[in-house]
């Protein structure tokens, strides 16, 4: 319903001598909670805690979060997965992800997103093993 059409009906509800003012009350209550329940971002529900992100990670490669901080060369896509899962399955932001992980940067966190996503796009093997990973 387009917003002059919602005024126009709440002005009819005003002006009709046949309604109370508790009907005219919640007549106009249930028009502006339907415009307010059509405006709600749906609240996204996360799968992990970020501590569960790490218990997974570790389970999986072997890695304790300081060792993870350490790796370089191949294996440090451990440690741009655990920041990648917990951007994606945890409601913390890049900063508090980047602290909990080693201390690292927000930007760090981002390009570990980045690259994890990257890979999910254009590699199958990899997005097969990482929906692997999920599931078990």
């Amino acid at each position: 319903m387009k917003q002059k059409d919602k005024l126009t009906k709440i002005a009819r509800i005003l002006i009709n001598p046949d309604l109370s003012e508790d009907e005219k009350l919640e007549q106009i209550k249930a028009i502006c909670l339907i415009e307010v329940k059509s405006r709600l971002v749906p609240v996204k529900e996360f799968k992990y805690r970020i501590d569960q992100v790490e218990d997974r990670i570790k389970k999986e490669s072997g890695f304790t979060v300081d060792q993870i901080n350490k790796l370089t060369g191949r294996e440090c896509i451990w440690r741009q997965m655990a920041h990648y899962m917990a951007w994606k399955h945890t409601n913390q932001s890049l900063k508090a992800i980047g602290q909990y992980f080693g201390k690292k940067d927000h930007s760090t966190v981002l390009n570990s997103v980045k690259v994890i996503s990257n890979y999910l796009e254009t590699d199958r093997t990899f997005r097969e093993q990482y929906q692997d990973f999920l599931n078990n």
